[in-house]
């Protein structure tokens, strides 16, 4: 996927020059250099890198600067700070996150809003592969394996219905697959 620097829109770009979202012509831009790289975020968490980019904003590696640990940082697209209503979406995704206490959900680290205004969510680092990338990558599940990610996601979503939570993005980008615990 290529993100328009103008629009910020993200579309599939068969004619590089051009965004596929707003026509605009891309064939003068320099590559920018990501802001976010290298800002101190909630006073501990140093930006160390893009990991992925969804609907409502970007996701970054982060590191906290007094003990190392790796965390995920999902910030609100400037694009939608200007409406209320996605921004009471963006706190309800955090609070969310902050409810569902189970080893299968990601945990909240942090939620709070940058100096320059941008909103944030810390959250604990899924390192896996998405159930979408898998297929990509794999081809179909085995019916063994999609009946073993089946009822793992199916406790998950039973401790999320447990707190009257009904997950509204579920699809195989959103389900991460990571090595078992020994």
């Amino acid at each position: 996927m290529t993100r328009c620097p103008l629009c910020e829109s993200e579309f599939d770009s068969k004619f590089a020059n051009f965004c596929g979202a707003c026509g605009a012509d891309l064939s003068s831009l320099q590559p920018s250099i990501d802001h976010w790289i290298g800002k101190i975020i909630g006073g501990r968490y140093t930006v160390k890198e893009h990991l992925g980019s969804g609907g409502m904003g970007d996701v970054y590696l982060a590191e906290h600067t007094q003990v190392g640990q790796r965390v995920a940082i999902k910030f609100l697209a400037n694009r939608l700070t200007g409406d209320p209503e996605i921004i009471q979406r963006f706190f309800n995704e955090a609070r969310t996150i902050g409810r569902v206490n189970h080893h299968g959900a990601v945990t909240l680290n942090d939620f709070g809003q940058h100096e320059d205004g941008a909103l944030y969510i810390i959250m604990e680092l899924i390192e896996g592969q998405s159930l979408a990338d898998f297929v990509d990558d794999h081809g179909p599940l085995s019916i063994p394996m999609a009946l073993n990610i089946t009822m793992q996601l199916c406790d998950v979503l039973d401790a999320a219905h447990a707190q009257n939570i009904i997950h509204r993005d579920l699809k195989p980008d959103n389900i991460m697959l990571v090595p078992a615990r020994k």
